[in-house]
């Protein structure tokens, strides 16, 4: 039995009703900080957007008492995170602590776009702070975190074709190495066109961002088709299958979110 914030209703958000807020994030209407924010969807502790930030645009230093993976789809942006810089291409990926001071600056000439996923420690939602003092231990959890920024390049990024059944035709797709939270993850998953999925399910939440491709999720019976920049919350223990329904190879960004336990437990039902 899940606790009774979990979200029960799978949700699509497509690409047109991800509209960018220019008023959301602190200093956004103030020459070299603007930046947006677009509509998110949220778990039970967990949520998943992107963010815009026009070139010659950087950020204030903040920090959040959630944990962050940072996924790069347009632009060059480079993150200061404790003093250390994080430059990010498109497909790179970044986790940043818990409390961990950081800004980001778009380097390149272009705007940037990137995927924020942030995840809960102790309460949801997580909170925000904005301001200029240097990182100090009374910001950082008692409980266990990942303490240390890392990235993940894109050519660091393999696919394994080891989910189940993969091995058969009809059933092939692969996912990469992935970014792991205290109680969240974020990877790559390929899937070649003309490939389905047997039916499972998962015990935490899910929220699939499609880079490119068309995709059809059927989750309890009801279809979710998907085109690039679509995003979809996918409820614990919801049975689904996917399938390539284009031409070419599809590719998403599939993160899973704690509900009550962690890791997460997946189900094969055939």
């Amino acid at each position: 039995m899940h606790s009774p914030a979990a979200t029960s209703s799978p949700r699509l958000l497509t690409r047109r009703d991800q509209q960018p807020d220019w008023t959301i994030p602190p200093q956004a209407d103030t020459v070299g900080f603007v930046r947006a924010k677009c509509s998110m969807l949220d778990g039970t502790s967990f949520n998943a957007g992107v963010i815009l930030i026009p070139f010659g645009q950087t950020t204030p230093v903040h920090w959040n008492t959630g944990e962050h993976v940072i996924y790069q789809l347009d632009g060059d942006v480079e993150f200061e995170i404790r003093g250390e810089r994080y430059p990010l291409a498109p497909r790179d990926m970044l986790f940043i602590p818990a409390r961990a001071p950081y800004a980001y600056t778009n380097t390149g000439r272009e705007t940037a776009s990137f995927i924020s996923i942030i995840s809960a420690l102790d309460s949801w939602p997580p909170k925000a702070t904005y301001d200029d003092e240097p990182d100090n231990p009374s910001r950082r959890e008692t409980m266990a975190t990942t303490e240390q920024p890392w990235i993940l390049k894109s050519r660091e990024q393999q696919p394994v074709w080891t989910l189940p059944k993969a091995d058969q035709v009809g059933f092939i797709r692969g996912r990469c190495n992935s970014m792991e939270g205290t109680g969240f993850s974020a990877g790559l998953v390929l899937m070649p066109f003309g490939q389905t999925t047997p039916l499972h399910s998962s015990n935490s939440e899910h929220i699939i961002y499609l880079l490119e491709g068309e995709v059809e999720f059927t989750i309890e019976g009801e279809p979710y088709p998907l085109l690039p920049g679509d995003m979809l919350f996918i409820p614990a223990d919801a049975k689904y299958v996917y399938t390539n329904v284009g031409r070419s190879l599809a590719t998403f960004i599939s993160i899973l979110g704690k509900v009550d336990a962690w890791p997460h437990e997946g189900t094969y039902y055939d």
